[in-house]
């Protein structure tokens, strides 16, 4: 009872959404607590669906009246359509930031790093990626989670370490300046892997 309490209380409302299934949050009281008690799983299905929509496809603006109660990650569209499965060439960290190469003739992923032109930033992992292991990567933008890695409002760079991120650009020469991407909170960095600027 007290899990279907939190379920009910952190589900937001679709009145703005495109997709009108005429449901209230919960089944009518006026129904037999039986009946209720049947539909309520029933219910929360459908606006688990509806909130992935919205998350996921950004069909729509939220409704204005829970704004205040939205978190990032179900504002901005955590991956959608940036996914690449690829071998990797090297041990990669979860969410490092990759440089999609050639290895040996196959597309391969590795560790990107700011020290000169050879290994600009593509994308980041979303999950560690053993050495010759296939992975998940994120191609040029996405919403980044890694715990307590970020600060809010913090710019962040390519880092000359392979697979970091730094606060301070590179600048030395020969060093390539990219930008990866903005703290959302500490756990969250919404990546975007933009052009790069040799030194």
């Amino acid at each position: 009872m007290e899990e279907e309490g939190r379920r009910k209380k952190s589900m937001p409302s679709f009145v703005n959404s495109p997709i009108n299934l005429r449901l209230d949050q919960t089944p009518p009281d006026s129904l037999p607590v039986e009946l209720q008690g049947a539909l309520a799983p029933i219910y929360n299905a459908f606006q688990q669906l509806l909130s992935a929509f919205q998350t996921y496809g950004g069909i729509s603006q939220w409704d204005a009246d829970i704004w205040s109660q939205l978190t990032p990650d179900q504002t901005v569209f955590p991956q959608n359509a940036n996914r690449l499965y690829v071998r990797a060439g090297e041990a990669i960290a979860l969410g490092a930031p990759v440089n999609v190469f050639s290895n040996a003739g196959a597309l391969g992923v590795r560790n990107a790093n700011a020290t000169d032109t050879t290994k600009p930033c593509h994308g980041f992992a979303t999950s560690v990626i053993a050495n010759g292991s296939f992975g998940e990567v994120i191609l040029g933008h996405g919403l980044l989670t890694v715990t307590a890695a970020f600060v809010i409002g913090q710019n962040y760079w390519l880092s000359t370490v392979s697979g970091q991120y730094v606060t301070v650009p590179p600048a030395a020469a020969g060093n390539i300046e990219q930008f990866l991407g903005v703290g959302l909170s500490a756990n969250l960095l919404f990546f975007n892997a933009a052009g790069w600027v040799r030194h």
